[in-house]
């Protein structure tokens, strides 16, 4: 199994904070705002976790800040 932590992104406002629980199978709480995903697949790689790897995305509520690149990560990576 992968090495476990939980890793918390502080965004620039007005880009909602994600969390990100490195485990076997990834899961990202939130995806900020759409305009935000190449920040965003980043901000994974720097922790070691492809964009392609993760089992999850959970969102807190649904705002644009929140859910924006939900989009993105289904279309690109969804397997």
């Amino acid at each position: 199994m992968n090495e476990s932590g939980i890793i918390f992104f502080e965004r620039k406002f007005p880009s909602a904070n994600m969390v990100l629980i490195k485990d076997e199978y990834p899961i990202l709480i939130d995806t900020g705002f759409g305009s935000d995903v190449k920040e965003t697949e980043q901000l994974l790689k720097e922790e070691g976790v492809s964009p392609k790897a993760l089992h999850l995305i959970v969102n807190t509520h649904y705002h644009s800040d929140h859910v924006g690149g939900n989009f993105h990560f289904q279309k690109n990576y969804r397997g």
